[in-house]
């Protein structure tokens, strides 16, 4: 690992603290700063909540979305830091926004609507072009990796510190709108600056404007609905959202209504935290002894069981806390195996920008037309190949001889195994 390596790892995990605070105050209060901040009339709170749930739904078609425009940039500073830094200004003033004094009756329903519309789009994008810098850093996988595991605790630390402080901060100030304001003032403050850190620190591997190609919405579409797999995958995730991010929002309601002790919040999120933490160091060795269909399935099993614990737990805190972590802990691990297919549609588009990159520095024989294959490992099925084709990697190489070795549970004896391809010139 060399300084740049070290630097790209430590400046792009510093990064992600204030993000993932900025994005726990919004996803886990803002439910809580309705109900029972704001005195609003109750029609009134039910279109703000209507929003809520239909910009849920939203998220669904707003992610490919923003990716394909983000996947269209081009500026001298590469495709990502303009979108974090644009993503992360707008994202920081709306939010700001939803927790602003904007009225009353039809006034606030819609300025509220457009504010976390525009978030949520907003965000997005940060969002997104945030973790796909990740694979432009670096073309060592193992670095590559490190450098996610780095990111993903100091995530979880920004996350837990607003999960912890949120509920007895704003109480000892008075619990009041403007108390709520100048909090997401100060929380959007510490994410701006906090992306200081990846935009002035990292250092990517850029390819020049001219030399990118782009990504049609006919190719995004293509490989979205073509693709049974991913579409599969996609309706999972959407669904185990929908019953996570209920759980979290309606988790100070549970303490305050049916344990009898809203202080008690805090405690729960801290042991949940720990757990959390925990988890993440011992994880890589439960998934190296696992293949994914097994963690899946454990993952599965185990929030089921969270959740049976929660349904006998009543006013028990010792049960609470064992459905809690059970049920939220293994949740994120399952979102963390279940979203890699989906992620294959990410490898496509990130990969075309990355190889040319890289190609300069490889020893790849060119054709008698001065062109390179860049190949991408898989499979050949007929749903594989439209997302492969959408993504500009039209031709499968199949792999005749025994080059890979591997165990006799590694290998898959009903599929033919090679390389999507596309040629790319060399510079």
């Amino acid at each position: 690992m060399n300084k740049q390596d070290n630097r790209n790892k430590l400046y792009f995990g510093l990064g992600t603290i204030g993000r993932d605070m900025f994005y726990a105050f919004e996803a886990n209060t803002l439910l809580h700063f309705l109900t029972y901040v704001l005195d609003l009339p109750v029609w009134v709170f039910a279109a703000a909540s209507m929003i809520l749930s239909v910009m849920r739904i939203f998220d669904a078609f707003n992610d490919p979305i923003t990716g394909l425009l983000i996947d269209n940039i081009r500026s001298p500073w590469g495709k990502f830091k303009p979108a974090i830094l644009v993503g992360g200004v707008l994202s920081a003033i709306f939010s700001v926004l939803l927790f602003a004094n904007i009225g009353t009756g039809w006034g606030f329903v819609i300025i509220f609507g457009i504010a976390y519309l525009l978030w949520d789009i907003t965000y997005g994008i940060n969002d997104i072009g945030y973790w796909t810098l990740l694979p432009a850093m670096s073309s060592d996988q193992k670095q590559r990796e490190k450098t996610g595991a780095f990111a993903r605790i100091c995530a979880n630390i920004g996350m837990y510190i607003v999960m912890v402080a949120w509920q007895p901060v704003t109480t000892a100030l008075g619990n009041t709108q403007e108390v709520w304001f100048w909090c997401a003032v100060v929380i959007a403050a510490v994410y701006l600056l906090g992306l200081l850190f990846p935009l002035l620190g990292v250092k990517e591997k850029r390819v020049a404007p001219e030399q990118q190609e782009s990504t049609s919405v006919k190719q995004m579409v293509n490989a979205l609905v073509k693709n049974d797999q991913l579409m599969w995958t996609t309706l999972a995730m959407g669904l185990f959202m929908i019953g996570y991010c209920t759980t979290v929002n309606f988790a100070v309601t549970y303490m305050k209504y049916i344990f009898g002790d809203e202080g008690m919040y805090v405690v729960l999120v801290a042991v949940v935290g720990v757990s959390q933490l925990g988890t993440l160091a011992v994880y890589p060795a439960v998934a190296a002894k696992m293949n994914r269909r097994q963690l899946y399935t454990l993952g599965t099993a185990l929030v089921l069981v969270g959740y049976v614990v929660f349904f006998l737990a009543d006013t028990s805190l010792a049960l609470i806390a064992i459905g809690a972590v059970l049920g939220e802990r293994t949740s994120r691990e399952l979102v963390r195996t279940g979203s890699d297919t989906a992620r294959v549609t990410a490898l496509f588009t990130d990969l075309s920008s990355w190889a040319a990159q890289q190609l300069t520095a490889l020893d790849c024989p060119p054709d008698e037309d001065g062109n390179v294959l860049i190949g991408v490992p898989g499979i050949f099925h007929e749903k594989e190949q439209e997302a492969a084709r959408g993504f500009g990697f039209p031709e499968f190489r199949r792999l005749t001889n025994n080059e890979i070795p591997l165990e006799e549970n590694e290998r898959n004896t009903y599929e033919d195994f090679g390389y999507w391809c596309r040629q790319i010139p060399r510079t």
